[in-house]
């Protein structure tokens, strides 16, 4: 969100971001842009997303803005209603399959109610922006002609030298904790991994409680670690001092078969070596830029078998962070960011 409200910030537009405040929340502070958070109670479920759509709906009507931009399904109702109603234009930013994530898989009547909005209000929208190309394949049964746009990092230089990577003990996930990440498998693939290697887990969602008790049940103790939510800051120097990088989900959503997890990039650009699935965005990464060991499939043997691969082969693993420091000059935001330039121009 930020990247993209600096893009416009650049071409001389003046940004008000809109979002959900919620207990969890970390402080968020721009000096560029104006930022709104709105408290919804409750926080989670169909009242939830009910409420927020009618919020968001009355900040769009009542503003004074020239152009609205929504971001994902579930926040498109309200800014199309606004937007017809208004006559001002809109600007969609998908960032996933929405109707095909794990949280839906097990829940086939909310899941009914998600592709029915999605038919009613996807159609035909004039300015779109996709994630992926997978995504942006998907959308196009919607009559709309999406830009890909990848949500690549900002370029830093790299901080931590290789020697100080491979002496690293700590294996990193970052991201929410929720279905569809092979969480389960993760941790229990560290009981096959040799100490003190330890796993690292940044974020939180609704899954922690599970995991945690499930950390207790396979008594791995101090080697499972959460850290709950961090400042982007934090996380970037937890990221840089990590050895190697995991992101794992699962073959039974269509939109993890899209998907470009932000992690993956995240690793990549604090050039460190990954693992992750064998699908189609990871892989036209991967024969460009051997940044990480893809798997077919994720399970506690081929999870730790990857790791410990690397922590067996030093010159594969100093290979790979050369890779990643080859990839990290190309799948940035100051290069992609171009693209989302053209389209303020056109406006």
């Amino acid at each position: 969100m930020h990247r993209m409200s600096h893009a416009f910030c650049d071409k001389k537009w003046d940004v008000k971001l809109i979002g959900i405040l919620k207990k969890s929340s970390l402080e968020c502070k721009d000096d560029r842009i104006i930022i709104e958070r709105l408290r919804v109670y409750p926080e989670s479920g169909w009242l939830f997303y009910t409420l927020m759509n009618w919020r968001f709906f009355w900040k769009a009507i009542s503003s004074k803005s020239n152009y609205y931009l929504s971001v994902d399904l579930d926040t498109l109702p309200a800014l199309r209603l606004a937007s017809l109603i208004k006559g001002k234009p809109l600007i969609w930013d998908c960032h996933e399959i929405y109707t095909q994530i794990p949280e839906l898989y097990s829940r086939p009547l909310v899941k009914q109610i998600w592709v029915n909005l999605e038919r009613f209000f996807t159609p035909n929208l004039k300015r779109v922006i996709a994630v992926t190309g997978g995504v942006a394949l998907y959308l196009k049964r919607f009559n709309v002609d999406p830009m890909v746009i990848h949500n690549y990092p900002r370029y830093r230089e790299s901080v931590v030298f290789f020697t100080q990577k491979i002496q690293s003990k700590t294996i990193l996930f970052q991201g929410f904790l929720n279905e569809g990440r092979c969480l389960d498998i993760l941790v229990k693939s560290i009981s096959f991994i040799p100490e003190p290697y330890c796993l690292e887990i940044i974020g939180d969602g609704v899954l922690k409680e599970e995991l945690e008790n499930l950390v207790k049940s396979e008594k791995l103790g101090a080697r499972v670690r959460f850290t709950g939510l961090v400042t982007p800051e934090e996380l970037v120097k937890k990221t840089e001092s990590a050895f190697i990088g995991i992101s794992l989900l699962d073959r039974e959503h269509g939109n993890s078969m899209v998907s470009l997890a932000n992690k993956n990039l995240d690793y990549i650009m604090a050039r460190l070596p990954g693992v992750t699935m064998d699908f189609h965005e990871y892989r036209s990464i991967n024969e460009k830029w051997p940044v990480a060991i893809l798997l077919e499939m994720a399970s506690p043997e081929t999870v730790s078998k990857a790791i410990k691969r690397l922590i067996a082969d030093p010159e594969l693993y100093k290979n790979m962070v050369i890779a990643c420091e080859a990839a990290s000059q190309v799948l940035n935001w100051e290069n992609e960011s171009q693209k989302l330039y053209e389209i303020i121009d056109s406006l």
